[in-house]
Protein backbone atom coordinates (compact mmCIF):
# COMPACT_ATOMS: atom_id res chain seq x y z
CA UNK A 1 0.00 0.00 0.00
CA UNK A 2 1.45 3.83 -1.15
CA UNK A 3 1.58 6.13 1.43
CA UNK A 4 -1.39 8.76 0.70
CA UNK A 5 -0.58 12.52 0.06
CA UNK A 6 -3.04 13.60 2.24
CA UNK A 7 -4.62 12.38 5.70
CA UNK A 8 -8.23 12.77 4.91
CA UNK A 9 -9.07 12.19 8.79
CA UNK A 10 -6.89 15.22 9.35
CA UNK A 11 -8.81 17.25 7.30
CA UNK A 12 -11.65 19.80 8.45
CA UNK A 13 -15.45 19.42 7.29
CA UNK A 14 -15.31 21.98 4.50
CA UNK A 15 -11.76 20.83 3.00
CA UNK A 16 -12.96 16.72 3.09
CA UNK A 17 -16.21 18.10 1.27
CA UNK A 18 -13.73 19.69 -0.98
CA UNK A 19 -11.62 16.66 -1.40
CA UNK A 20 -14.71 14.62 -2.00
CA UNK A 21 -16.26 16.68 -4.51
CA UNK A 22 -12.76 17.04 -6.48
CA UNK A 23 -12.04 13.58 -6.68
CA UNK A 24 -15.41 12.72 -7.75
CA UNK A 25 -14.83 15.85 -10.47
CA UNK A 26 -11.75 14.43 -11.85
CA UNK A 27 -12.93 10.74 -11.63
CA UNK A 28 -13.67 10.09 -15.02
CA UNK A 29 -9.75 10.80 -15.86
CA UNK A 30 -7.76 7.69 -16.28
CA UNK A 31 -7.04 6.42 -12.60
CA UNK A 32 -5.02 3.46 -12.67
CA UNK A 33 -7.11 0.82 -12.14
CA UNK A 34 -4.62 -0.89 -9.29
CA UNK A 35 -5.63 2.29 -7.44
CA UNK A 36 -8.86 3.20 -8.27
CA UNK A 37 -10.46 0.00 -5.87
CA UNK A 38 -8.56 1.77 -2.59
CA UNK A 39 -9.22 5.26 -4.27
CA UNK A 40 -13.08 4.64 -4.28
CA UNK A 41 -13.46 2.45 -1.04
CA UNK A 42 -11.92 5.75 1.20
CA UNK A 43 -13.92 7.51 -0.64
CA UNK A 44 -16.74 5.76 0.23
CA UNK A 45 -16.17 5.59 3.72
CA UNK A 46 -16.26 8.77 4.31
CA UNK A 47 -19.18 9.45 2.36
CA UNK A 48 -20.65 6.88 5.13
CA UNK A 49 -18.98 9.22 8.42
CA UNK A 50 -20.81 12.28 6.35
CA UNK A 51 -24.39 10.26 6.03
CA UNK A 52 -24.26 9.60 9.79
CA UNK A 53 -24.90 12.82 11.05
CA UNK A 54 -27.54 15.44 9.69
CA UNK A 55 -24.86 18.40 10.51
CA UNK A 56 -22.68 16.95 7.83
CA UNK A 57 -25.37 15.90 5.20
CA UNK A 58 -26.20 19.43 5.34
CA UNK A 59 -22.28 21.12 5.17
CA UNK A 60 -21.86 18.36 2.52
CA UNK A 61 -24.97 19.75 0.50
CA UNK A 62 -24.30 23.40 1.23
CA UNK A 63 -20.88 22.40 -0.20
CA UNK A 64 -21.92 21.45 -3.03
CA UNK A 65 -24.90 24.44 -3.47
CA UNK A 66 -22.04 26.85 -3.18
CA UNK A 67 -20.18 25.38 -6.48
CA UNK A 68 -20.67 28.13 -9.07
CA UNK A 69 -19.69 26.42 -11.83
CA UNK A 70 -22.32 24.12 -13.54
CA UNK A 71 -19.87 21.59 -15.27
CA UNK A 72 -17.89 20.73 -12.11
CA UNK A 73 -21.54 20.32 -10.41
CA UNK A 74 -21.91 17.66 -13.54
CA UNK A 75 -18.69 15.95 -13.30
CA UNK A 76 -19.23 15.61 -9.66
CA UNK A 77 -22.64 14.12 -10.10
CA UNK A 78 -20.84 11.53 -12.75
CA UNK A 79 -18.53 11.01 -10.35
CA UNK A 80 -21.16 9.36 -8.33
CA UNK A 81 -22.43 7.65 -11.11
CA UNK A 82 -18.80 5.63 -11.59
CA UNK A 83 -18.82 4.99 -7.77
CA UNK A 84 -22.45 3.47 -8.49
CA UNK A 85 -21.20 1.30 -11.25
CA UNK A 86 -18.03 0.50 -9.61
CA UNK A 87 -19.79 -0.88 -6.16
CA UNK A 88 -22.36 -2.29 -8.56
CA UNK A 89 -19.78 -4.51 -10.02
CA UNK A 90 -18.45 -5.66 -6.70
CA UNK A 91 -21.84 -6.59 -5.69
CA UNK A 92 -22.22 -3.98 -2.45
CA UNK A 93 -25.53 -2.92 -2.90
CA UNK A 94 -25.69 -1.39 0.54
CA UNK A 95 -23.08 0.90 -0.93
CA UNK A 96 -24.45 1.77 -4.34
CA UNK A 97 -28.20 2.32 -2.48
CA UNK A 98 -25.83 4.81 -0.05
CA UNK A 99 -24.49 6.71 -3.08
CA UNK A 100 -27.93 6.73 -4.92
CA UNK A 101 -29.50 8.46 -1.74
CA UNK A 102 -26.50 11.57 -1.90
CA UNK A 103 -26.60 11.79 -5.27
CA UNK A 104 -30.52 12.27 -5.34
CA UNK A 105 -29.82 14.80 -2.44
CA UNK A 106 -27.20 16.73 -4.74
CA UNK A 107 -29.62 16.63 -7.65
CA UNK A 108 -32.21 17.94 -5.92
CA UNK A 109 -29.67 20.99 -5.40
CA UNK A 110 -28.82 21.11 -8.65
Amino acid sequence: MNVSLVNLNNLSENELNEFIFKFLSLSKSDVDEDNKEELYKLIIEKLFEINQSHKRKYSFSNSFKQINNRLKKNSIIEGLFDLITFFESIEEYETCALIKKIKDNLLMDL
